[in-house]
């Protein structure tokens, strides 16, 4: 008889010592009190999630949401916490595979459109018109498809010849350019000479830059377009 009390005695004092049978209290003015002695006890990783725990139950307090449970145990906090940040990575890697995917749509979405067309800068410069200054881009467009193309859009990239991206220029052509033939088109916008972008393509001469393509989006004569969002 006594063997079985001592027994009893002993599980009964291992439970009691136990970090995580201790209970959180919903009041924060006891957090110091209650908990700072069984998380001392805790792994160092259980002590993260313990608050972490903590700090996710409350903020959602502050915002409105479900207040902390009452109840709650060490031990049951952890669990929870573990389920959540398991459930989190879960998230990420879709996340990251859906991010992915995208990315290689657009970049054989891309090349489509590279295949498709050529553009190339033949020249660059600036012209005045009273009062409004004006910058002004000749281009050379390549239809290298077997289809008419209606129109094109994207961003000429000016590089200078350290190979550093100084400027970016948008353009939007509406005009055509039938299957496997080359056009010569001049576009401008007013110039800004409080926009370094503007400022530095100004300074660009012959032979010292080059200039890469940055497509956005590609309309064919039958309708179908190649659109990089």
């Amino acid at each position: 008889m006594k063997r079985a009390l001592l027994c009893l005695l002993v599980i009964f004092l291992s439970a009691c010592s136990d970090p995580k049978s201790t209970v959180i209290p919903v009041d924060p003015d006891k957090w110091e009190t209650s908990l700072k002695e069984p998380a001392a006890k805790l792994p160092e990783e259980e002590k993260r999630m313990l608050a972490a725990w903590i700090i996710r139950s409350k903020a959602k307090e502050l915002f409105g949401g479900e207040k902390m449970k009452d109840g709650t145990t060490i031990g049951q906090a952890i669990d929870e916490q573990r389920k959540f940040e398991e459930k989190q990575k879960e998230k990420q890697i879709e996340e990251e595979a859906l991010r992915n995917e995208i990315e290689k749509r657009k970049a054989d979405l891309k090349e489509k459109i590279h295949n498709a067309l050529t553009v190339t800068v033949l020249d660059i410069w600036n012209s005045k018109e009273g009062y409004q200054e004006y910058q002004n881009v000749s281009l050379g467009i390549q239809n290298n498809s077997e289809r008419d193309i209606n129109g094109l859009m994207g961003m000429l990239v000016f590089t200078d010849m350290f190979g550093q991206d100084i400027g970016k220029l948008r353009i939007k052509y509406e005009e055509g350019v039938p299957a496997g033939q080359i056009i010569t088109w001049n576009g401008s916008r007013e110039y800004n000479q409080f926009l370094a972008d503007h400022k530095e393509i100004a300074k660009l001469r012959k032979g010292k830059y080059t200039v890469r393509f940055d497509p956005e989006s590609i309309i064919f004569a039958d309708g179908e377009k190649l659109g990089i969002d």
